[in-house]
């Protein structure tokens, strides 16, 4: 009976160790790859982590650092808001949370040029964070949406502003 409860136990610890990869062995294996710019490999390491340890300690890291590589490396602009968007709306108490919320706006914004995504998104960011230390600077993106980047300077250094009709036929123009 003895030999049949630690065969028995054998069994049930050879099949939990045949799960795959640890979260930590995935978050090693994505940051190194990550490191070596290796992107595809760090993108499954990182998805695989996320996937497979739902309830993982770094599952919420592991989505913001994606969402960055998707932002800066892949220049996949939709894959990154939908994990920004993950990380604001599954960890909202993350210290990450309200930088990828305000990253949704900025990505909608100066990456794919979709104001009115943007003012969404940064009005959301202020809802939800009106204290956060970058609540001033999604203020300053809402006052500046639409605008081109030489008619903010402008406004900044003399103070006049620009009106968002003139902005919006000089942007026009730039295309």
């Amino acid at each position: 009976m003895r030999s049949g409860v630690v065969g028995g136990s054998v069994i049930l610890l050879l099949l939990a160790s045949c799960g795959g990869p640890s979260e930590e062995e995935l978050m090693t294996r994505a940051q190194e790859t990550q490191e070596a710019q290796r992107y595809d490999e760090a993108i499954a390491a990182y998805e695989q982590l996320i996937e497979d340890h739902p309830r993982g300690t770094r599952r919420a890291e592991a989505i913001y650092t994606l969402a960055s590589i998707y932002q800066n490396a892949k220049k996949d602009y939709p894959s990154a808001i939908r994990l920004y968007r993950m990380l604001a709306n599954e960890y909202p108490s993350n210290a990450n949370a309200p930088s990828a919320l305000f990253l949704v706006g900025f990505v909608f914004h100066n990456e794919m040029g979709e104001v009115d995504s943007a003012r969404v998104a940064y009005a959301e960011f202020l809802g939800r964070y009106t204290d956060h230390e970058m609540a001033p600077s999604a203020r300053f993106e809402l006052a500046n949406l639409g605008k081109h980047a030489d008619d903010v300077f402008d406004e900044l250094t003399s103070g006049k502003k620009t009106s968002p009709h003139a902005a919006r036929k000089k942007q026009e123009a730039s295309r």
